[in-house]
């Protein structure tokens, strides 16, 4: 049950960034006041894509790290390169 929800939880970090790309006019016209702006022009809007892109990507690049040191620590066996094959004997 714990791999379904880490399963789950990689999904919504892949989806971050669309979902925030296909809310990126309302988020715009939202911004749009805070920055000071009359309206959302091309600035704000470039701006709001960039941070959308940064807020989604950082979380996702963080979470493969994290997975990638911990299966690079897994119980997977060691076969040093100059061995023989166990199978073979070559």
């Amino acid at each position: 049950m714990a791999a379904i929800g880490l399963a789950f939880d990689r999904a919504l970090l892949v989806l971050l960034t669309p979902v925030g790309l296909l809310a990126l006019g309302p988020l715009t016209e939202n911004v749009a006041p805070v920055v000071g702006a009359d309206h959302a022009d091309f600035r704000v809007g470039a701006g709001t894509a960039v941070a959308v892109l940064l807020a989604g990507a950082a979380p996702l690049a963080a979470a493969l790290a994290v997975r990638a040191r911990s299966g690079a620590t897994a119980d997977t066996p060691v076969v040093p390169v100059r061995d023989r094959c166990p199978a073979c004997g070559r």
